[in-house]
């Protein structure tokens, strides 16, 4: 049977479209050197505009800036039996204050006025706390205020606005499960008015009645954004997972921040006076929370690097153990590393410098697209550099033998029965001699320690542990430290 010109032109076009992404996975990617979690003065807790962040980052070396201004800071407490109806809110400068489309249009302009630099907005979330202890003896505390999760990748205003958080005032969305409570007090209206319309020694009740359902239908209104409240204790993951299904829903990047930080119990968080009344202390508490990690599902990633101790990134613990989760199909995604500087002033403290905490982001073009694309797909390290130099690992791949598949962090190579080669580079740009501690850890098992100068070079034959697994790299020095996020394998038995 003769082919025609359309047939040929078909089949070369399907022999193209083959052999695609294997030259795309040749091409070599760019390293965009960035800083993430962020804060600025004019949304939120910061001491410096976002201008100041561009010249700072600039100066430091650094091209991309992921923002993370708090979507809400505010407090709200009630008094029982109506707490949402007799309630004192306090709130500071912040992105859903000041108005989202505001926020987005100001980083869109800066970023206009420095196409040079990679501007991310993104907003830091704190979806839900709850108090403990008591206003009257003085003991009334917030807890888990400082839970947050960044948000990155949500460009629409309205999608930012209606946020599912405790504090984040009126909306529509959950009108439906709210509505049984709100209709309880309907019928309790229902009630006072057919007591009072009956009369006699019915009215008082009647209006007893009244009172009681329309101080409750205010109270219950099921107008709120955010299916919790702080006045019912501890609500464990839900309120945060609530958050990460809004957020994917809608095509956006959570990442939770700093998962073992020490905040603790804090003392006396704000004072305040009402007619003249001065009311008690309120205090703030929130525990290391790395169960979460395990607790929650379908979020982007965590920050693995940050200013205080983490031992969730250590092997065999919560990052491991949701990656392997991942890899038997129990997990929907595969939670990234990346570094977090929680920048709010430069010389605060000795990570509020853009040369020390760093994610590196690897990219097919440096552009705000491309930044968010590495992000949500794991193609990025997380580096902290306390030195003079700069710790930058140019390397971390696994190949077939014959070199015609390739995968670096983020991807999967499937492996079939032959034999794997693992090179990574290691690099850094300091005047004095470096020694680096690194472990190649095989699906959350450490299966080699290597220790050198750098640059140091690892090229060797990688077999892996499982028959789907991950492979990751962490290398420490005096301070140094570098963590890749993950390549999958995936062989034959």
């Amino acid at each position: 049977m003769r082919r025609g010109p359309v047939a040929l032109l078909c089949a070369a076009l399907l022999v193209f479209l083959a052999v695609v992404p294997i030259q795309a996975q040749k091409t070599p990617w760019i390293p965009v050197t960035g800083a993430v979690h962020l804060h600025t003065s004019q949304f939120s807790s910061g001491a410096h505009t976002l201008e100041e962040l561009v010249e700072l980052a600039r100066a430091g070396g650094v091209e991309a800036l992921v923002l993370t201004d708090h979507d809400q800071i505010a407090m709200s407490y009630g008094l029982p039996p109506f707490r949402h109806l007799f309630s004192l809110t306090l709130s500071r400068n912040a992105v859903l204050k000041q108005g989202a489309r505001e926020y987005l249009e100001t980083v869109d302009s800066v970023a206009r006025a420095n196409p040079e630099m990679v501007l991310v907005p993104g907003v830091e979330s704190a979806p839900f706390y709850y108090w403990s202890g008591s206003l009257r003896k003085g003991s009334l505390t917030a807890r888990n205020w400082r839970k947050h999760i960044h948000v990155i990748g949500l460009d629409d205003p309205e999608i930012l606005e209606n946020l599912p958080v405790v504090s984040n005032g009126l909306g529509i969305h959950l009108v439906r499960s709210l509505l049984p409570r709100f209709a309880l007090f309907v019928a309790l209206l229902v009630v006072s008015g057919l007591l009072l319309v009956r009369g006699g020694g019915w009215r008082w009740p009647g209006r007893i009645c009244l009172l009681v359902a329309v101080l409750g239908l205010f109270d219950a209104q099921p107008f709120r954004r955010s299916p919790f409240d702080p006045f019912h204790g501890d609500q464990g993951a839900a309120p945060y997972q609530a958050l990460i299904d809004y957020v994917d829903r809608h095509g956006g990047m959570t990442f939770w921040a700093h998962p073992e930080a020490n905040y603790g119990a804090k003392g006396e968080v704000f004072r305040k006076s009402v007619a003249g009344f001065s009311l008690p202390p309120v205090g703030m508490q929130t525990e290391r929370h790395p169960g979460d990690l395990l607790l929650t599902d379908g979020y982007t990633g965590f920050e693995a690097l940050y200013g205080d101790t983490i031992h969730v990134t250590d092997p065999g613990k919560e990052w491991d153990r949701a990656l392997l989760a991942y890899t038997e199909g129990a997990r929907k995604t595969a939670p990234w590393g990346l570094c977090g500087i929680d920048f709010h002033k430069l010389a605060q403290n000795s990570w509020s410098y853009f040369e020390r905490g760093q994610t590196v982001f690897l990219v097919g073009e440096k552009s705000r697209d491309g930044v968010l694309d590495a992000m949500r797909r794991g193609r990025m390290y997380a580096v902290y550099q306390g030195g003079a130099g700069r710790l930058r690992l140019e390397t971390f791949a696994l190949a077939s033998a014959g070199g015609d598949k390739r995968a670096i962090s983020g991807e999967l190579i499937d492996a079939g029965a032959g034999p794997l080669r693992l090179r990574a580079q290691i690099t850094c740009t300091a005047s004095q001699s470096v020694v680096l501690h690194v472990q190649l850890i095989d699906s959350g098992h450490v299966v080699k320690r290597l220790e050198g100068e750098a640059p140091l070079q690892i090229d060797e034959d990688f077999t892996g542990r499982l028959s789907r697994g991950f492979i990751r790299l962490d290398a420490r020095a005096d301070a140094y430290r570098l963590l890749s996020n993950p390549i999958f394998y995936r062989r034959s038995p």
